[in-house]
C-alpha cells in the first residue's frame, strides 16, 4: 500500500505532510512560490482542461490573458420559465462571451462546500460540477507530491473545518462531497480530521508535560476555536470545539467593496 499524507485543503492556502520517524515534514509543492510549502487554493483550466495549481496557475493565467485579443460573441444559455397568475411564457436567455477565452481561474474553490445552492460552472464545452472542481485541485496537488516522494501515495488525511454550515444535513453532504472528490482524485482511503485539532496534535509534539490549550484556526473560510488537553495520548480531552462562516474571505471581500471599489472608480459614471 502506497504512503499517507496529511492534506490542508484552505480556502486560501493548502499544504502536504507526511510523518516520519518522529517528524513532520510539509512539502515544498510549490516549487514557484516564495514559501514553496504553501499552496494558493487556485484552480486554473485551460481550453484544452489541462489542470494548474498554485503559483504556476497565476502565472499562467497572467501570461496567457495580457494583451491577448478579445472576441465576444452571443451565445445561448438556457431558459427563463415565467408563470405568473393568468401568464405563462418561456424566454430564451443569451450572454456574451469570450471566445477567444484561454482558460478559467478558479479561487475559493473550498467556499463551495459552505453553500447550499452551488452546484458546479459550466467551463467552455464541459460542465464541472464541484466534486470535479476539487478533485482536479486535489488530484494536482497529489501528483506534486508524489513528484517530490517518487512514491505512490494511495491514503490520506483530510483536515476539515468544525463546521461546514450549522446545519447537520448540509455539514454532512460536505464532507461527503469532500470524500467523493477526494476518492476522484486518486486516494484509496481517506480519513477526516477537524483542522483545529489536526493543529493541536501537531503542537502536542513539543510538550513535556500535559496542558489545557485554546486553538484559535482564523483560516480564509471559517473561525475555528477548540479547547483541548494534551500532553498524555491517551487522556487527551477535548472540552469545547466550535467554528463559524466568518473568516480571512469575508474581510477580503469588504474592503474590495466598501474600500478598492470605489478607489478604482465605482459610482463616478
Amino acid at each position: 500500500m502506497g504512503l499517507k499524507v496529511g492534506i490542508d485543503f484552505g480556502t486560501s492556502n493548502s499544504g502536504v505532510a507526511i510523518f516520519q520517524g518522529d517528524k513532520v515534514h510539509v512539502l515544498p509543492i510549490d516549487g514557484k512560490n516564495i514559501v514553496p510549502e504553501v499552496v494558493k487554493s487556485i484552480l486554473y483550466i485551460t481550453r484544452d482542461y489541462k489542470h494548474f495549481i498554485g503559483q504556476e496557475a497565476v502565472e499562467l493565467y497572467y501570461k496567457h490573458n495580457i494583451n491577448r485579443q478579445r472576441r465576444f460573441v452571443q451565445k445561448w444559455s438556457g431558459e427563463i420559465d415565467y408563470r405568473g397568475s393568468d401568464m405563462h411564457y418561456v424566454r430564451d436567455i443569451y450572454v456574451y462571451v469570450d471566445e477567444l477565452q484561454p482558460g478559467r481561474l478558479l479561487q475559493f474553490v473550498k467556499t463551495a462546500l459552505r453553500s447550499e445552492k452551488y452546484q458546479g460552472t459550466q467551463v467552455f464545452e464541459r460542465y464541472y460540477n464541484l466534486s470535479d472542481i476539487l478533485s482536479a485541485y486535489l488530484r494536482v496537488l497529489k501528483q506534486h507530491a508524489e513528484s517530490l516522494l517518487q512514491e505512490e501515495i494511495s491514503r490520506v488525511t483530510l483536515g476539515r473545518p468544525v463546521k461546514f454550515s450549522e446545519d447537520d444535513e448540509l455539514d454532512q453532504k460536505a464532507q461527503n462531497t469532500l470524500l467523493q472528490a477526494a476518492i476522484e482524485a486518486g486516494f484509496k482511503q481517506v480519513d477526516f480530521e477537524l483542522e483545529p485539532v489536526a493543529a493541536a496534535l501537531y503542537y502536542e509534539l513539543s510538550l513535556s508535560r500535559p496542558q489545557n490549550v485554546l486553538i484559535f484556526d482564523f483560516g480564509g473560510g471559517t473561525l475555528d476555536l477548540t479547547i483541548i488537553r494534551l500532553g498524555d495520548p491517551h487522556h487527551r480531552t477535548i472540552f469545547a470545539s466550535g467554528g463559524i462562516s466568518v473568516a480571512g474571505s469575508d474581510f477580503d471581500r469588504a474592503i474590495i467593496q466598501q474600500r478598492m471599489l470605489s478607489h478604482f472608480g465605482k459610482g463616478l459614471v
